[in-house]
């Protein structure tokens, strides 16, 4: 899947409704730690020049659009 189609989706899971965004949002990340290796340097040291690669602000974007409980 290329970047600019998961940054659609993204856009467009942005309307559903708990818990089905964060479902979806979750399936997004999963297609980015797989296609783009995303997860491996997220947690690395020595990854910060990585961290600011379009997949990894994309995946840091969808992340934090997280919402993990209704209050």
């Amino acid at each position: 899947m290329q970047l600019t189609e998961i940054a659609a989706e993204f856009e467009r899971v942005q309307a559903y409704k708990e818990p089905r965004r964060t479902d979806e949002l979750v399936k997004l990340m999963n297609v980015l730690e797989r296609e783009y290796r995303t997860f491996k340097t997220w947690g690395s040291s020595d990854s910060k020049p990585d961290l600011e690669t379009p997949e990894m602000r994309l995946y840091r974007q969808i992340s934090d659009a997280r919402v993990f409980s209704e209050d």
